[in-house]
């Protein structure tokens, strides 16, 4: 649910099927799969730029600090503090304070080209 996305009842029955689930929960490549494909059909419904520019309401064209605990607390109210400082600095970059798009276009699609 952290990255937006709860399967229903049938999606995880079906998984259960055709035993992409084991005992111990979703088998690793499995999952990179799943998100990858429900990643992909996001997409369709909203364009990256749309997401960045929701969350950059001063128009400025990036995110300080500020922005984005606002935009994870609409998102994910119940991660801690700590947490959402950490990946804050994870996707600066360059370090410079600031989550410009380049960056959050690179952290909303990293892995994608691993398989």
């Amino acid at each position: 649910m952290l990255f937006g996305y709860k399967p229903s009842k049938v999606i995880r029955t079906t998984l259960q099927m055709g035993s992409v689930i084991t005992p111990k929960g979703v088998r690793p490549d499995e999952f990179v799969k799943l998100m990858a494909l429900k990643r992909s059909a996001l997409r369709s419904f909203g364009d990256q730029r749309q997401i960045f520019s929701v969350f950059d309401t001063h128009c400025r064209g990036f995110l300080n600090l500020d922005d984005f605990k606002c935009a994870f607390k609409r998102v994910a109210p119940h991660l801690s503090e700590q947490t959402i400082i950490e990946a804050f600095r994870e996707v600066d970059r360059d370090a410079d304070g600031l989550v410009c798009y380049k960056d959050f276009n690179y952290a909303m699609n990293y892995g994608e080209d691993e398989d």
